[in-house]
């Protein structure tokens, strides 16, 4: 937008020196070269800082603001010149186009309005000697590109809430499973990185629960791959009703899922974990379904994310090889390696005690 007022000011200038120098025997030429002179110097000014305005928090209503100025100065200048009867009146069509071609609805509005107001003012200033019919094909000409501006405005507001929802659709599908509804494996990944260097920075802990349907396998091969479709549909569900909302829940593959709980340490990974298993036998299914849950938590310091991901893993393989359905874990301050959570229970007994 800035580049296009430029180019428009640019092409006006020599028009208006040239009306200027043309018309010297008339009235106010210097105080006319004056007005257009400061004009084009704050056009040079926000030019040169144009990399500094595109980064601003404020730079819409700098450019909102000059608009209205240049509604201004061109006001002023049909004014030193005769009024309504200038032919600088005319150019008020030009920051009508630049506001048509980029500003949202409510700007467009205002700066819009401003400058009709201006030109109006100039139709009731003007000599009685001017014909009624020119003033009025001029109003009109600025009114419809006033209305165009408005009108394009809408139509831009539209288009970019249509293209924000396919942009936040496109990221949706491409993070999503499309069977679970949890976050695929790549996207995980970028929260479990995000999450460890988070809980580093902030000295804080954070547990990785890593589940498994019990022979699953045998569920497909028994019941068919829309069973077994539908029995991950139901622990993805579970999964992400039980999850707090700071939780993120992701499946890494196959029938394996996970659960990435912040600022939660073993005791409480622990009781998560016996919370989604309770929530599972609750379900609808066409058979009995369990999990075998594997949970490592991370200390308060810096963690490979594959590591952490690796140790949950092995404690979810233990809770596999101790029978199934079942949970594990792995804490690497307390046992460096997959403890049966009776350890836990106890002590948790002792604290009590």
């Amino acid at each position: 937008m800035l580049y296009t007022a430029a180019i428009g000011y640019v092409a006006v200038l020599p028009v208006v020196f040239i009306y200027t120098a043309w018309t010297y025997d008339q009235p106010n030429r210097g105080w006319l070269v004056l007005v257009h002179g400061v004009a084009m110097l704050l056009m040079a000014v926000l030019l040169l800082l144009r990399r500094v305005l595109m980064v601003w928090r404020f730079r819409r209503f700098v450019f909102y603001g000059w608009s209205m100025l240049s509604f201004a100065f061109i006001t002023a200048e049909a004014w030193l010149d005769g009024g309504y009867a200038s032919p600088i009146a005319q150019l008020m069509i030009l920051p009508m186009i630049y506001i048509a071609l980029g500003m949202p609805f409510r700007p467009a509005l205002l700066c819009g309005g401003f400058g009709l107001l201006l030109s109006l003012w100039l139709v009731f200033t003007a000599d009685n000697s001017i014909h009624s019919g020119i003033m009025l094909m001029g109003e009109i000409s600025l009114l419809v590109g006033y209305l165009i501006a408005l009108v394009g405005a809408v139509f831009r507001e539209r288009q970019n809430a249509d293209l924000e929802r396919l942009r936040a659709r496109l990221e949706y599908m491409a993070a999503t499973d499309e069977l679970t509804g949890c976050l695929n494996k790549r996207a995980f990944d970028s929260a479990l990185s995000a999450a460890i260097s988070q809980a580093a920075r902030h000295r804080r802990e954070l547990s990785l629960l890593v589940l498994d349907v019990d022979f699953f396998k045998q569920v497909n091969d028994r019941h068919g791959h829309i069973i077994g479709d539908e029995v991950l549909r139901q622990v993805g569900a579970v999964l992400r009703e039980t999850a707090r909302e700071s939780d993120t829940v992701g499946r890494p593959g196959g029938d394996e899922l996970a659960l990435l709980a912040l600022e939660t340490d073993r005791e409480g990974a622990y009781r998560l974990a016996e919370r989604i298993q309770q929530a599972l036998a609750t379900r609808s299914l066409p058979m009995q379904v369990t999990l075998s849950i594997g949970i490592c938590t991370s200390l308060p310091d810096t963690e490979q994310a594959s590591t952490f991901f690796r140790r949950a893993d092995q404690a979810l393989y233990a809770a596999k090889n101790k029978g199934r359905n079942c949970v594990m874990l792995w804490d690497s301050a307390a046992a460096g390696g997959p403890f049966c959570p009776s350890l836990l229970c106890a002590q948790r007994s002792e604290k009590l005690g």
